[in-house]
C-alpha cells in the first residue's frame, strides 16, 4: 500500500524525476513500520520527487514535527493541557 503513491512516476519522461521516485519507493519498502504514510507525508514526497521542494525541506518538516512531538509529551508528563 505504501509503495502505490509511487507508481505514477514509474514511466515519467524526466529521468531525475523516476530516480527520486524508485529511491522514495525503496525507502517505503525497507521501512521497518507498517504504519501507512500520512497524507501530508505522501504530499511532501511527490513535491520533492517532482523537484518543487529540496530534501532539505523535508527534513525540516520531519525536525519540526519531531520538536512539537516532544513539547507535547513533555507537558503531558508534567501534567499540563496541550495548549
Amino acid at each position: 500500500m505504501k509503495m502505490k503513491c509511487f507508481e505514477e512516476y514509474k514511466n515519467n519522461p524526466d529521468k531525475a524525476v523516476r530516480k527520486r521516485a524508485a529511491a522514495w519507493r525503496i525507502a517505503a519498502e525497507q521501512s521497518k513500520s507498517d504504519t501507512q504514510l500520512a497524507n501530508k507525508e505522501i504530499d511532501l514526497i511527490k513535491q520533492e520527487i517532482e523537484g518543487k521542494i529540496t530534501m532539505l525541506d523535508i527534513v525540516k518538516y520531519i525536525s519540526d514535527e519531531f520538536d512539537k512531538a516532544e513539547k507535547d509529551l513533555f507537558a503531558r508528563l508534567n501534567g499540563q493541557e496541550k495548549k
